[in-house]
Order: C-alpha cells, then sequence, then structure tokens
C-alpha cells in the first residue's frame, strides 16, 4: 500500500502476521524514540534490535492514520502489523486487491521489486581459509 510519512511517499507491506508495525529508522530522529521494553524477531527467528517505540501519522489517501511503530534499523520495509489492521478496523478484501481503512478503500499494489544493493560492513578483520566455512556476525545495509 502507498502512504505518505513526514510528506514523504514511501510503500508500507500489509502483515497480518506481524504483530507490531515497525518503521525503519530513517523515517524518525532519534530525539522522537520512547523506550520499547520488547523484543522483536525476524520471521526466521533472528532477533532484531529495537531503536525505540514512536508515534507516527500515516496518510493514505489523504486519511490521517496515527501510528504507534517499533523502530529498527535492521528491516528493510516499512509493515503494518496486527496493531495497525486492529487499530483501523482494516477490511482486507483479498479477492478485490483493496482494504477499507477509515471508510476509504485503498487499493492493495504490487510490492515493487527494486534492485536493492546491500552491504556489509566488517568491525575486525577476519581470515578465512581456503575451503572453510565460519559463521559471522554482520549487519547489512541497504543502499538505494
Amino acid at each position: 500500500m502507498e502512504a505518505q510519512i513526514n510528506g514523504r511517499s514511501t510503500y508500507c507491506l500489509l502483515d497480518s502476521g506481524c504483530q507490531f508495525s515497525t518503521l525503519l529508522a530513517r523515517f524518525v530522529a532519534h530525539a522522537e524514540l520512547e523506550l520499547a521494553e520488547i523484543e522483536l524477531f525476524a520471521a526466521n527467528g533472528s532477533k532484531l534490535p529495537v531503536l525505540g517505540r514512536t508515534n507516527v501519522t500515516l496518510e493514505i489517501q489523504g486519511l490521517k492514520l496515527p501510528t504507534t511503530f517499533l523502530v529498527s534499523q535492521d528491516v528493510d520495509e516499512i509493515l503494518l502489523g496486527i496493531n495497525f489492521l486492529v487499530a483501523n478496523d482494516v477490511d482486507w478484501q483479498f479477492a478485490n486487491r483493496q482494504v477499507k481503512a477509515g471508510g476509504v478503500m485503498v487499493p492493495l499494489l504490487q510490492r515493487p521489486v527494486p534492485g536493492r544493493i546491500r552491504r556489509v560492513y566488517a568491525a575486525e578483520s577476519v581470515i578465512v581459509s581456503p575451503s572453510s566455512e565460519i559463521i559471522l556476525p554482520v549487519s547489512l545495509a541497504q543502499v538505494s
């Protein structure tokens, strides 16, 4: 679904399997974050660091929807979870490829698949011997 956050157009993924809506850190200033004593996990079970909680107004087709988000720098896209779906009484009409939120019909869009470039940053030098494997903790950064 297309939305605006602080005047910036973006795409959001509706995710009924996601308990809390999650926002990329680049959308909020650090000063706007409240403490969030909660753990966040990706679908594969890996732990995602939570920087905090924030309240942001999503604008969807002129409709302003205040939304509470957990904020992380380790997510790739904005996820609108169950808290958003319930708070806004969202009626998800799969066959019509639309949702009804706040009495407004919103078309669902196919997920854009931009050519994402990811970079891995190393904090220390590591030597991996030929024909061997090693498990390294890494953080991926999206470059657009």
